[in-house]
């Protein structure tokens, strides 16, 4: 019998980034399992995905070899295969010309979400800081969660989801929105959700009857775009019906806080120095009204704050934050949002007070596939709504997970203006704040309140400007994954010199490329120490590996590549590698970037051991199981406790902040002018499609992620592109008959910007104006297995829909043409 090897590694086939073992024989992967060791994770399962990860090593379309253009235009497939010091040598060339014209910004570092390697922004920055240029596009960032990460942030947690998660295990109530948990990409959450879902209620807000609404107790279609109307009226019932936590609001929030009225500035604060387990730090404390003394007091030396008081303040008049809150939302009746959503007053009436009558309840911090201009709002209702239950920071609420744990209490979050990776401003945050933004009441602002500098239409503007832009593509595919077609637009201009893709597949960002390298699949690679995402628990993950190949790792291929440029920068490479994953490693890692003369992995397994020295991990246990825990998850739950009651939060005033204080001077500093759509409380805007009424063969157009899909990277799979055996453009049955369009027929879906094909999904388990279109597909190259050619959701979107406070891409958001394809 043939022995068979276990390699443990991290999967990626998507970003959950769960926890597997390989199997390994004869030199091939002949299965992969999910690691029974993640206990805290994925707790040894993963999804289809997961187990087709083997296919990476002889799919038709994996490239293997260096390619460089040979002639013809970008777009055109006319390559010829290289070495890879060729391939190398061309690239580093134009980056050394740059440098050496004192024009090192004209490289632009596209970052994306590779089915290889997790290029993390922190790591791109190192990589960015060597070259230096502060020129970055993220990816998730500039499409993703952008505005719901400072959305809960200003509340003082951080809003990135792999840190802060539903407490699904103690939840006695889960109310899902804007998110197909049954069709995500988060395995580890899957499984935590579907093992509490024997103890909780599950009502899901969705335009259509996803996997996820299938499974729910109670499924409530909405409007596309308007969860932010529902859960303001949610907010004003808990109001209204007094079926908030009193008790939290006093003691962990800022709703006792006085403020003035009309301008919303607190009356009266002084400095106070607070220390948490990683730093010491200064926070604010603000006046109140203490009812046990009946005097004004600081709310830390207060023994009763009120949450009720109003009058005067040294001849000022003076309120709290919780009655300009339940003034504020007043308008917001369930009787109002039932005009907005289409969803019935009485079925929000009954569920917010069925929320009120329920603990812990458990609110979605959300995923954003579905990106919508009031974004950041909707997430702030959210928020609010979590506040006002006593959840946030709770057991069976909404709790940080590891990453966020450390991450608040190194103070570092909600993320605020200014450059992304840089010391100085890039030119793509340039042109964000220069362009122009139509606000809900028909005025205009310059630039988001909050500039990224991570964004598409940036780069578009620069290009139009000079010449000699050279443009480095990392784990991504662009030609699909930017709005419209700004990359193939960028790829044909004379502007610039050079495009270089560092991947993994034949897909059209290739077709749009100068030079391609490939890199190793996870099969092929070791995977660095990560933490254990989602987790509450505390532990780390690691990857050996499984194949041996003649491909380049992420950090070699940077080492040799910087070697060509600049040696001096290798070791700005790995102070920046160590700053942003183990600080201890700093000294160390240079000294090994030094070392390292071209061998495969040597500095990817160099960092490993490096990591377990520092971080007291021990390597033997690590690399045979794949995966360590040094607590359980009540260490979690304690920290969030210990964050909650000791005012530990990333607020100005440590505390959790219904008003926050952060917002409310940048809006001082950035505009002056409070709008709605930054408005420091949850506050009604409307979708961009309302602007306007829909009419006959017009629909709004969401989309969102397939079940055994995660990106254009797995649409060539084999084994699940037969998998997708029922998928199509959802529309509604009573929709599609007065346009004459039966199930199965292919019909055309065109925004203003362009239009896709595919077949039709009549169904009644959508919303009747809301049409679904699945993304990540579309394709111009020749790819044998993958289906919906002409799907390419970019193609409907526009780089110039961006959301108002960070200047992130609006995915959806924009009203469409059904026809039926004669």
């Amino acid at each position: 019998m043939k022995e068979i090897r276990e390699v443990p590694h991290i999967c990626r086939m998507c970003t959950a980034s769960c926890s597997v073992i390989m199997e390994v024989m004869d030199g091939e992967v002949v299965r992969i399992r999910g690691n029974p060791n993640a206990i805290y994770h994925n707790d040894g399962r993963i999804c289809p995905r997961g187990n087709s990860g083997i296919y990476l090593q002889d799919m038709p379309s994996r490239l293997t070899k260096p390619l460089i253009r040979n002639g013809g235009r970008r777009g055109e497939w006319n390559f010829r295969e290289s070495s890879y010091q060729e391939a190398l040598s061309i690239v580093a060339n134009e980056i050394r010309m740059l440098k050496e014209k004192g024009e090192s910004n004209k490289v632009v570092v596209i970052l994306g979400q590779a089915i290889a390697a997790r290029h993390n922004p922190e790591v791109v920055g190192a990589l960015s800081k060597a070259l230096g240029t502060p020129n970055v596009i993220v990816m998730p960032l500039s499409t993703c969660i952008g505005s719901k990460l400072v959305a809960w942030g200003f509340s003082g947690v951080p809003g990135h989801h792999a840190y802060l998660v539903p407490d699904y295990k103690r939840t006695r109530f889960y109310l899902s929105f804007g998110r197909n948990l049954g069709g995500s990409v988060a395995v580890g959450q899957t499984r935590k959700a579907g093992i509490g879902k024997r103890k909780y209620e599950l009502v899901v807000v969705d335009p259509r009857l996803s996997e996820w609404a299938i499974v729910a107790d109670k499924w409530i279609p909405i409007r596309p775009g308007t969860d932010l109307a529902l859960l303001l009226a949610l907010i004003n019932v808990i109001l209204n019906e007094k079926l908030y936590d009193e008790e939290y609001l006093i003691k962990y929030t800022n709703a006792p806080m006085l403020v003035n009225p009309t301008t919303l500035e607190p009356i009266e604060t002084k400095e106070v120095k607070l220390k948490n387990p990683m730093k010491e730090f200064s926070a604010i404390d603000f006046l109140v009204y203490d009812e046990a003394s009946e005097s004004f007091k600081f709310s830390r030396e207060a023994k009763l704050p009120s949450l009720y008081f109003e009058g005067d303040y040294n001849g000022v008049k003076v309120t709290t934050v919780f009655n300009v809150l339940r003034k504020h939302v007043e308008e917001y009746t369930p009787e109002w949002a039932e005009e907005v959503t289409g969803v019935p007053a009485s079925v929000i009436r009954d569920l917010a007070k069925e929320m009120g009558s329920v603990k812990p309840v458990s609110i979605e911090p959300g995923w954003s596939a579905n990106k919508f201009y009031n974004h950041f709002q909707t997430y702030r209702a959210a928020a609010v709504l979590s506040i006002l239950l006593g959840s946030l920071l709770r057991r069976g609420g909404v709790v940080l997970s590891m990453g966020g744990i450390t991450t608040v209490l190194q103070r570092g979050s909600p993320p605020v203006a200014g450059p992304p990776v840089s010391d100085k401003p890039s030119d793509l945050w340039s042109q964000e704040n220069e362009t122009e933004i139509e606000l809900s009441d028909g005025t205009k602002t310059k630039g988001p309140l909050l500039p990224w500098g991570r964004n598409y239409f940036g780069l578009l503007k620069l290009i139009e400007k000079e010449r000699g832009w050279v443009i480095l593509v990392l784990g991504g595919n662009p030609a699909r994954t930017m709005m419209g077609e700004a990359f193939q637009k960028i790829a044909r201009s004379k502007n610039v010199n050079l495009i270089f893709d560092f991947g993994l597949l034949k897909d059209d960002t290739v077709l749009y490329s100068d030079v391609f390298i490939p890199e190793c699949s996870y099969l092929e690679r070791p995977n660095q120490v990560s933490g254990i995402p989602f987790s509450l628990a505390k532990g780390f993950m690691v990857g050996g590996q499984a194949l041996d190949s003649d491909c380049k790792a992420f950090h070699e291929f940077v080492l040799d590549l910087l070697k060509e440029v600049d040696s001096n920068a290798i070791e700005a490479y790995a102070r920046g590698v160590a700053k942003a994953i183990c600080p201890a490693c700093e000294e160390e890692l240079v000294e090994v970037a030094k070392k390292y003369s071209g061998e495969k992995h040597f500095f990817t397994n160099e960092l490993i051991k490096l990591q377990c020295e520092k971080m007291g991990i021990n390597y033997n246990d690590i690399m045979k199981n794949g995966i360590v825990y040094q607590t359980s998850e009540e260490w979690g739950l304690e920290m969030n406790e210990k964050i909650l009651t000791n005012g530990w939060l990333n607020t100005a005033s440590g505390k959790v902040e219904i008003l926050p204080l952060k917002l409310l001077n940048l809006i001082k500093k950035r505009k002056g002018e409070i709008k709605p759509e930054w408005h420091p409380l949850p506050t009604w805007v409307p979708p961009l499609w309302m602007r306007g009424a829909l009419g006959k063969d017009e629909f709004v157009a969401t989309t969102g992620k397939l079940r055994n899909m995660s990106y254009t990277s797995t649409q060539d799979n084999p084994v699940l592109a037969y998998l997708l055996d029922d998928t199509g453009i959802w529309i509604n049955k009573a929709r599609a008959k007065e346009l004459g369009i039966e199930n199965g027929d292919l019909i055309e879906v065109c925004s203003e910007w362009g239009c896709v094909r595919g077949p039709a999904k009549v169904t009644n388990a959508i919303e009747p104006t809301t049409v679904f279109i699945p993304a990540n597909y579309g394709f111009e190259v020749d790819l044998p297995f993958a289906k919906y050619k002409y799907l390419a959701l970019n193609k409907l979107q526009t780089p110039y829909h961006i959301d108002p406070i960070t200047g992130t891409h609006l995915l959806v958001d924009f009203k469409v043409k059904v026809k039926k394809v004669m």
